[in-house]
């Protein structure tokens, strides 16, 4: 963003300008100090006279944007590339996955709570088999389920999953990590370049068709997850989401400017000397929006340490904490 004064100067010195200005009138915007600079100028007058219309319209929905964000028109500019950039690389991944002639057979989607990695597959694949992982879900259950389905007691049934390594088709095991390590071994031997799979007495050829999507969380030295193994790793196509700002607000349908106060208010809590207080993610940011942002405030606050209940007290009291607290609330309306 430049200064009026810089914005002045352009405007007086540029010998581009008022022709600029005259073209950002067709397009129903115009500069400010958000959007405007002497290469910017030059930059619409130049694509009218090369008739590169489409590029001159997207050039001023920036402009627009940008001026009505209050926001820099080059940051905003460098997000829209970066964005587009991941897009064109989770499109390739996801590309990879649905090739049949990829040999990798296992793909992980890893990323913080709240990014969207089931949300994602779940949307582009809407009736893929789908397993919910957990310490139960040793490989025996993960291939056979008992059922009296003639009358004449329990038997073995194959599984969606089983029926998937013969017939070729895809299957989504969410939170992965949470599998139980004898599965997790059981995966690796599935997930090489093997053509067929012990599974009880019987050699299962494994379809050339099969792949596994998985989605979990990274461990962390604040959770209980555990780690997947290199072996398995090793086997696998991966790919990071990160929990940006602006996925946080997309799917929260909040403003940046209420996410930064709500973080500005917690670090001033942290710097009072709480204990292990731990970083904000965006399960917290949800229950803040959906439920009384001071009671959850506390809340999260207060579950490191007993000692926080007292001195969250104390700074409740105190003006600077007030003036944080009415600029959330004030931005929430």
């Amino acid at each position: 963003m430049i200064t009026s004064q810089d914005f002045y100067r352009v405007a007086t010195t540029n010998t581009n300008f008022t022709e600029a200005r005259t073209i950002l009138a067709n397009y129903s915007t115009e500069f400010t100090i958000y959007s405007c600079s002497n290469e910017l100028v030059d930059k619409v007058v130049t694509l009218e006279l090369a008739r590169h219309f489409d590029e001159l319209e997207e050039l001023c929905k920036y402009i627009k944007e940008s001026n009505a964000k209050e926001q820099d028109i080059q940051e905003l500019m460098y997000k829209s590339i970066q964005s587009e950039k991941e897009e064109n690389v989770t499109e390739n991944f996801f590309k990879a996955f649905e090739n049949p002639n990829t040999k990798e057979r296992l793909f992980i989607v890893m990323g913080e709570t709240g990014v969207g990695k089931s949300f994602m597959i779940e949307e582009r694949y809407p009736n893929i088999i789908q397993y919910a992982c957990n310490s139960g879900l040793d490989p025996y259950s993960l291939c056979f389920y008992l059922s009296d389905k003639d009358g004449a007691g329990l038997k073995p049934y194959e599984t969606p999953f089983l029926k998937a390594i013969r017939q070729g088709t895809k299957v989504f095991l969410d939170e992965g990590n949470e599998l139980p390590q004898d599965t997790k071994m059981f995966l690796q031997g599935l997930t090489d370049e093997k053509k067929s799979v012990v599974i009880g007495d019987e050699v299962v050829e494994i379809h050339d068709d099969f792949k596994i999507i998985m989605s979990l969380n990274p461990p962390s030295e604040t959770d209980e997850r555990m780690p997947m193994g290199d072996a398995l790793l090793g086997r696998a196509v991966g790919i990071v989401l990160e929990l940006t700002d602006d996925i946080i607000c997309k799917r929260l349908n909040i403003n940046e400017s209420w996410l930064y106060s709500v973080r500005t208010i917690y670090n001033h809590i942290r710097a009072s000397g709480m204990i292990d207080m731990r970083d904000l993610n965006f399960r917290d940011y949800q229950r803040f929006t959906k439920y009384n942002f001071e009671t959850q405030l506390q809340f999260k606050i207060c579950m490191g340490d007993v000692t926080n209940i007292k001195e969250f007290r104390k700074i409740q009291s105190t003006g600077e904490y007030q003036r944080l607290l009415k600029k959330i609330i004030m931005e929430a309306i």
